[in-house]
């Protein structure tokens, strides 16, 4: 009986875990298929990862001001 409660504590686990994997492959799919489908998505990605600025843009960086107390 201990070995039966233990296999299916594993199989729960494993089951939990399966469909945690399975939204994490809709969320690459659904990123790829945006990435083969435009060129909208490649150029968010450029700008957010690699900092592209196309030319006749002006880039501006935003610095919060800390206020000490």
């Amino acid at each position: 009986m201990p070995d039966y409660l233990a296999l299916e504590n594993e199989v729960t686990r494993q089951q939990i875990d399966n469909e945690k994997l399975k939204q994490r492959n809709k969320l690459l799919y659904a990123d790829t298929d945006d990435l083969k489908s435009g060129l909208d998505a490649i150029e968010e990605r450029a700008r957010n990862e690699l900092g592209m600025i196309k030319a006749g843009e002006t880039f501006f960086r935003i610095i919060p001001n800390k206020q000490e107390q």
